[in-house]
């Protein structure tokens, strides 16, 4: 309405328009140092909720309640104070948080609307007065708790009772903890010789383990190779057995030839000289014809019996049988020789008529008795021929089965061989795996001790960083309330002062 009425008069519409302009650059001018100020709250709200996050950190909290723990049991109180405060520090920052949060969507979704800016702006600004207020006050009861003598007095009493009583608990505590990591280390110690006293023993008796394992499978190829060289000797007297068979065959096929032969040329010299006038001379030559064929049967027997004597010692079961029927014949052609000789005797006493006729009967018995006598040598001859053949046949299978064991055993070493190789193999491997293995959890510990260092060297630079803040917000606040430098250094604490207070005091980098 005020509007419409300074439409009356150019002047005063003239005015009214200056002092709308007037007063719109005066809102915008609020409006942007308003928003600056917002802008520069919220930038200050970010570092300092980045701190705070981090000072009331799980790290953090756990390092403080290590500390804690570490205390006597009379500081139940302080830390409950200290659970009250830090709830209340986190609901002030989570509702402070929240309200930001608000704001800002609030900001972005209606940032075109002016007026909308202008009352959250107001209502921030008469919130942050509020909170200056309320803060103020705080620090005008701070102020006074800290400049009334008396209560400075009983204050500085408490204090210094609680102090000493901090100082004795926190150096029991630290000899505790001192004979503590003294007794683990001890024990640590302990632990460690054990255990490489049992990683020695089992070392150890897995040597002796393998060392017998070796010997034994060293005995055992020692075993196999005396084996196989057994067998080779077996072998060579086989093929030497055979050698010797061979020429005994070879030789009882020259004696049969040459029996053939005396048979021969004793029936050439018997129809030379068959005539009848001559009958004495003829029965003279013809026994001793006889008798020389007996005698050619007598020296082969023997051969057979010398060939059968050297081969007695290797065939116990025919020796008797054999030696038997060479005596028989040997016995029963010296019967005949001497009946021969006996009777070459009395031929020269005969006369032609009575030599003719026993010339006849004569060559009967001799014809009789040397076809008995062929057929006996013919029965010997195949029979020993029927012997060495065996015994080849023999020879030559078991020179096959000791082939055959010979091959399965060389075999055998050679598998054994492979096996021992890929063993051989397999621990060497699985050793260069454990050497890596361990060289991983080496280099695992010390990554792990350098994160330990880094941790370390990251909470101390923490620690600086809250000590600094912790003295300059001191002072800004000390400079706000308009305190003396006597009073600031009076109520600023040194640098030990505050590393024990950071170091004893749980959750005392919160503050």
């Amino acid at each position: 309405m005020s509007f419409l009425n300074l439409r009356c008069t150019p002047a005063s519409r003239k005015d009214a328009l200056e002092a709308i302009l007037v007063r719109r650059r005066t809102r915008e001018a609020e409006n942007y140092s308003q928003w600056q100020n917002t802008s520069h709250y919220f930038n200050e709200a970010v570092v300092r909720a980045e701190r705070e996050k981090r000072w009331t950190s799980a790290k953090n909290y756990d390092s403080s309640m290590q500390a804690y723990d570490a205390q006597a049991l009379d500081n139940n109180d302080r830390e409950k104070a200290l659970e009250v405060r830090r709830e209340k520090l986190r609901n002030l920052l989570e509702n402070e948080a929240n309200e930001q949060k608000l704001v800002l969507e609030a900001i972005n979704e209606q940032k075109k609307d002016k007026a909308a800016m202008l009352m959250r702006s107001t209502a921030l600004k008469e919130s942050r007065d509020r909170e200056r207020a309320e803060m103020a006050n705080k620090l005008l009861e701070d102020h006074f708790r800290a400049n009334n003598a008396d209560l400075r007095d009983m204050t500085r009493a408490s204090g210094q009772k609680a102090v000493a009583e901090s100082w004795d608990s926190q150096v029991d505590g630290k000899h505790k903890r001192a004979e503590e990591q003294r007794k683990q280390e001890i024990a640590d110690h302990e632990m460690h010789a054990e255990i490489d006293k049992l990683e020695s023993q089992v070392s150890e008796e897995a040597s002796a383990k393998r060392l017998k394992a070796r010997k034994e499978q060293l005995d055992g190829w020692r075993q196999q190779l005396e084996e196989l060289h057994r067998r080779e000797e077996a072998a060579k007297r086989l093929e030497f057995n055979e050698e010797a068979l061979s020429r005994e065959l070879v030789a009882l096929d020259k004696l049969e030839r040459e029996r053939c032969q005396i048979e021969e040329q004793c029936k050439r010299e018997l129809y030379g000289r068959a005539l009848l006038h001559q009958h004495q001379a003829a029965l003279r030559r013809r026994a001793a014809t006889i008798q020389a064929e007996m005698e050619a049967d007598l020296e082969w027997l023997t051969q057979v019996e010398n060939q059968k004597t050297e081969e007695e010692k290797a065939i116990a079961a025919r020796k008797c049988r054999e030696r038997d029927n060479l005596a028989a014949m040997r016995e029963l052609i010296e019967a005949n020789l001497e009946k021969e000789r006996k009777q070459g005797i009395e031929i020269d006493a005969l006369e032609s008529y009575e030599a003719s006729r026993i010339w006849s009967k004569k060559e009967e018995e001799w014809r009789k008795e040397a076809e008995a006598r062929q057929k006996l040598l013919q029965d010997v001859l195949e029979e020993r021929r029927l012997q060495v053949s065996e015994q080849l046949d023999k020879n030559r299978r078991l020179q096959r089965e000791e082939l055959e064991s010979r091959e399965a055993l060389l075999e055998s070493l050679e598998k054994v061989s492979r096996e021992d190789a890929d063993e051989n193999a397999q621990k060497t491997a699985a050793a260069k795996q454990q050497v890596q293995e361990l060289g991983e959890q080496v280099n695992e510990k010390l990554e792990a001790k350098r994160r330990l260092q880094a941790d370390d060297i990251a909470e101390q630079a923490a620690i600086r960083e809250a000590e600094v803040a912790y003295e300059e917000m001191l002072r800004r606040e000390a400079e706000k309330l308009h305190l003396s430098e006597q009073a600031i250094k009076s109520r600023v604490p040194t640098r030990e002062q505050l590393l024990s207070t950071f170091r004893h005091k749980p959750g005392g980098n919160i503050w």
